[in-house]
């Protein structure tokens, strides 16, 4: 401890206090700020072209924020490296205008490079991801942290990373709660192409109950966070909250849970139910037969006439109906073997791909094109279904997980069904 407080210490002198002739080098030619982002709205940014022989230990990086409106008490670096650390005097806003400029700090006791590469960290306004649009660093090495001096700033170019998009110009972010009681989070600007995070937090006694951007679902990706990935334009972010009815009426259903809003919204409209007394069983698998059960219930369950095409979907099962129908309308069909496998656990791809047919059915928008190549596993997705999955994507209804993996061929449990299908049908339903 007293190693990193002397460490801290010397930072602050080398920054503030040494005479200006012992300057810091600043950051050199071929140098870039390499920004990669997650799907959960995450900003992880480091420093390309390092001049390999040098042990950098500390940083200061100034950023450039479109607009005025951030609190730079609210911006940090979290550091990449267990062992750098981020002073509390690290954040000076510079005056505004039209941009906030804000300057950090990161100091180690041991390298923070690695031959030509220096990992940052996660950028966070208010604990979501945040886009900068212009940078400029300045590089402290071993030498320079004990000898003093100060730093000599440089810009450096923002580049993506391989597998995220490039930002576009700036837009703002309007976030507006159209019903109930609670606030709504997020940075003022987004780049176009960012994938933005917001955070929807409702008061006591309220739950959120849809959260869209241009008339849009946004993507859950837990704890009240969602993501949307950011127009040309500006986006404009409508959250309802709903008064809690304070009991789910599923034991296995806890208010706390990040699906508790998503199951109450299909167990009150009837488009899922339980499967035993009290119990939803949100962990357990979706079968093929249960989503054509919802599908059919969704119409009102119409009349079915003629024989089953499946050889194990015999009359008169709970299925039964469901499966015909749903087939008959060309949304569901069976395997090689002219089976459905109606117990089967359905997969992400296959669920993507029969709502993509009743969407079509039903005469919805299907025009909505997600980039499939951002994920680390896109290569997974079969032929069959990459169309449907495209379409998945790009309207909020199925994202990568923390490994940026779609996951295409896993389960897909009942919770998470309950959230795709609210979704899916949030804006269409009364």
């Amino acid at each position: 401890m007293k190693r990193i407080l002397s460490l801290l210490l010397a930072l602050a002198l080398c920054l503030s206090l040494c005479p200006p002739g012992l300057n810091a080098q600043a950051a050199s030619d071929g140098m870039s700020l390499v920004y990669a982002q997650g799907v959960d709205g995450s900003v992880r940014l480091s420093v390309t072209g390092v001049e390999p022989d040098r042990v950098i230990r500390g940083v200061q990086l100034e950023l450039t924020l479109d607009g005025a409106g951030y609190d730079p008490a609210d911006i940090r670096i979290e550091p990449a490296d267990d062992d750098a650390f981020s002073p509390s005097f690290g954040a000076i806003t510079g005056p505004g205008g039209d941009v906030t400029t804000v300057t950090l700090y990161l100091v180690s006791p041991y390298a923070l490079n690695t031959q030509e590469t220096l990992p940052l960290g996660s950028l966070t306004y208010r604990g979501l991801g945040l886009a900068p649009i212009d940078a400029r660093l300045g590089l402290i090495d071993s030498d320079q942290l004990t000898g003093g001096g100060q730093v000599e700033l440089a810009a450096l170019p923002l580049t993506p990373a391989a597998d995220t998009e490039n930002w576009g110009p700036s837009s703002k972010v309007k976030t507006t709660v159209s019903r109930g009681k609670g606030t709504v989070i997020a940075a003022p600007y987004g780049r176009e192409n960012q994938t933005v995070a917001i955070k929807a937090e409702p008061a006591e006694g309220y739950q959120t109950e849809s959260v869209q951007v241009n008339g849009q679902p946004a993507i859950l990706q837990g704890d009240g966070v969602y993501t949307f990935p950011m127009p040309a334009g500006d986006a404009q972010v409508v959250v309802s909250f709903a008064q809690s009815s304070g009991e789910q009426g599923f034991t296995d259903v806890s208010p706390n849970s990040w699906y508790y809003s998503a199951v109450e919204f299909v167990s009150q409209r009837g488009i899922m139910t339980g499967v035993g007394p009290g119990r939803f069983d949100p962990t357990g698998a979706t079968s093929r037969g249960m989503i054509a059960t919802i599908l059919y219930q969704l119409e009102g369950k119409p009349a079915v006439s003629g024989e089953s095409v499946f050889t194990d979907v015999p009359d008169g099962k709970w299925y039964s109906n469901a499966i015909k129908w749903a087939n008959q309308q060309g949304i569901v069909a069976g395997f090689d073997d002219r089976s459905y496998r109606p117990n089967k656990g359905i997969t992400r791809q296959e669920l993507a791909l029969i709502l993509y047919k009743y969407a079509s059915y039903k005469g919805y928008d299907t025009t909505a094109e997600g980039n499939l190549d951002k994920f680390a596993d896109s290569g997974n997705v079969s032929g069959f279904a990459r169309k449907a999955m495209r379409w998945a994507v790009g309207s909020g209804l199925i994202g990568g997980n923390e490994k940026n993996q779609l996951n295409p061929k896993g389960g897909a449990q009942r919770a998470q069904a309950a959230v795709i299908f609210r979704a899916f049908l949030q804006d269409k339903l009364s």
